[in-house]
């Protein structure tokens, strides 16, 4: 159903048509229940869009049988907590407006749907963590969109089904271990993550602020393990750890890297990029194996130079290891080495 502001939507016209299962509802401005549906018990696809005078959604308990909710661009409502007694919701997706959003300020609510296997939230500013989400065991697939609040993605970890994960707008400083954590995860795509520096949490490598190549992860192991070296290595007189021993430091990381990396294995195929303008290295692609593209977009400090040989390097290792299909590559426009005229390229 599509509505006008110029014209009134009556439900009791359609109170016979009992069998439906989908109803969508777009720019309905005077809904404000589906109380007079109430017989429409094989409703499993509910949509709201742009339905101002809703202000809560307490009639959603009259359908039983609901699998897939959305609601978005809801202006008016305040009250969504009788979306947890939805028990056979598979599918989810809730966005809070510029008008309503601090009506959530915990995601608890969702603790009770076990089945959910797609959740997408746009725009949940109050959220301070994503705990409650460790309970969704079914998620396959998860979508968070300026979440502004979240920096750790730690308990996504219990998610072992999740296969697909899209982050956008999130103050993440890295992502933690969630390759390792998600062994089915296959698909992940970063946007407008402003503050992300490093990807190399995703090996359990060192993490540092700078230009986080593997330079940098020697000063950053060095600086780290300076009394584990002090143990073991003799020091001249007058000399710091770091100093005299950055040469032993940098095999020792290096030994670490390449074992982190032959341990390693994930079912990650696809790996999207975009306005991360604060990353500055992307080479662990060219350990991961099991990849198949990546994309990159307009990632200021990323050079096209660059990704070309980290593809490079990633083909042939997975040559080395028996993949018989190669990585492709694209990246799209605002490099930090190249003209937009050639802003597209694909192997």
């Amino acid at each position: 159903l599509f509505g006008d502001e110029d014209i009134s939507i009556n439900l009791e016209q359609f109170t016979q048509l009992t069998n439906l299962q989908v109803l969508q509802f777009q720019h309905v401005r005077n809904l404000t229940t589906l109380s007079p549906l109430k017989h429409f018990k094989n409703v499993k696809i509910l949509q709201f869009r742009d339905c101002s005078a809703i202000v809560d959604f307490d009639f959603l308990l009259i359908f039983p049988a609901l699998q897939k909710l959305n609601i978005e661009h809801c202006t008016q409502l305040t009250d969504a907590s009788s979306i947890r007694s939805l028990l056979s919701l598979t599918s989810l997706t809730l966005e809070c407006t510029q008008s309503n959003k601090n009506l959530f300020n915990t995601l608890d609510f969702l603790r009770p749907l076990k089945k959910l296997n797609y959740l997408k939230l746009y725009n949940f500013c109050e959220i301070p963590d994503l705990l409650p989400l460790a309970d969704l065991a079914q998620l396959k697939k998860l979508d968070l969109d300026q979440l502004s609040r979240v920096t750790d993605l730690q308990p996504l970890s219990s998610l072992k089904k999740l296969e697909e994960l899209f982050l956008k707008g999130l103050p993440l400083l890295d992502l933690g271990s969630i390759l390792s954590d998600c062994p089915s995860l296959k698909v992940i795509s970063l946007g407008h993550c402003q503050e992300l520096l490093s990807l190399h949490s995703l090996f359990n490598l060192p993490f540092v602020t700078s230009a986080n190549t593997l330079a940098d992860a020697t000063g950053a192991f060095a600086s780290t393990t300076n009394q584990f070296l002090a143990d073991r290595l003799p020091q001249p007189s007058g000399t710091t750890m770091f100093s005299s021993n950055t040469a032993v430091a940098s095999t020792m990381v290096n030994e670490k890297l390449q074992q982190n990396f032959a341990d390693f294995s994930c079912a990650l195929i696809d790996f999207t990029i975009e306005y991360c303008n604060a990353l500055r290295s992307i080479d662990i692609f060219g350990k991961i194996l099991s990849l198949r593209r990546f994309q990159i977009v307009h990632c200021e400090h990323l050079s096209k130079r660059t990704a070309n040989s980290i593809l490079k390097e990633l083909n042939e290792n997975k040559r080395l290891n028996g993949f018989s299909q190669p990585a492709t590559m694209a990246i799209i426009e605002s490099f930090a080495t190249f003209s937009i005229k050639d802003s597209l390229t694909c192997f």
